[in-house]
């Protein structure tokens, strides 16, 4: 009859891949604790295990609106989102989750990346910038970043952001080219 050990025992049934009964341990830590952030976080992964997708996502949403200082289930219910197609949607919800959690930089890189993908490139730049301040081995943030900085007419800061990437990751095949397409005479 206590939360953390029904969590536990769900975490370990999920990890088995027993869905039923990892469902059944969080529904008991639920009826003890509603709105116990990890049986709720367990519970989103697990319905999508099991591939009730649908119901995963309205419970994170329920969870989000609940508790929108919840930066985790935020996260997870915008990745959510963005699986859909809305990456309106999932950018405001990282816009939310930032403006509550200023330094969970985990979002400003998500953020960034959506930026980028909705082509909001000034923006993607500024968020990818800080992040990379802070984790500067991250490929694809790297590499957004750069590309961002090309299609805002930086070509200088987007070259020596693909250099920056180079030097983490020398085989990184699109960067390589990018690079190429760069240089005097390369093709366009």
């Amino acid at each position: 009859g206590r939360l953390r050990p029904l969590v536990f025992a769900a975490n370990g049934s999920l990890a088995q891949g027993d869905i039923d009964t990892t469902l059944a341990y969080l529904d008991r830590a639920l009826e003890i604790e509603p709105e116990a952030f990890e049986a709720l976080l367990l519970r989103v992964f697990a319905l999508h295990q099991a591939g009730r997708h649908g119901e995963a996502r309205d419970l994170a949403r329920l969870s989000w609106d609940n508790n929108p200082l919840n930066a985790r289930l935020g996260m997870l219910h915008a990745q959510q989102i963005a699986e859909s197609g809305a990456v309106g949607a999932q950018i405001a919800i990282l816009e939310t989750v930032i403006e509550h959690c200023p330094g969970y930089f985990i979002a400003w890189c998500a953020l960034g990346l959506a930026s980028f993908r909705h082509q909001r490139f000034a923006v993607a730049r500024e968020l990818l910038s800080r992040y990379l301040d802070v984790i500067p081995q991250n490929i694809d943030a790297r590499f957004a970043l750069a590309a961002s900085e090309l299609r805002l007419g930086r070509i200088p800061q987007g070259k020596q952001q693909l250099e920056r990437l180079l030097e983490f990751h020398p085989e990184h095949v699109s960067a390589l080219k990018l690079l190429e397409r760069l240089k005097p005479g390369g093709s366009k």
